[in-house]
């Protein structure tokens, strides 16, 4: 799981990039509203990651806080 804050007045788009070791990245994105906290079950929500270790790479244009949970 990613737990996903928005604080700000704006809404934020969060895009996860999971770097996996068996081929090419894998991309998710995720509109997070003003003040709304989401959650990214990784192994239901992010199709191709399922069973593999990957690495994460957040980016996003507003101020957000992540979690990995």
């Amino acid at each position: 799981f990613f737990l996903v804050s928005n604080p700000s007045a704006q809404m934020a788009t969060v895009t996860f990039r999971f770097l996996r070791a068996s081929g090419t990245p894998v991309e998710h994105v995720l509109q997070v509203q003003p003040g709304e906290r989401r959650d990214v079950w990784v192994n239901a929500d992010v199709p191709g990651v399922t069973g593999e270790f990957a690495a994460v790479v957040t980016s996003t244009g507003a101020p957000v806080v992540v979690e990995r949970s």
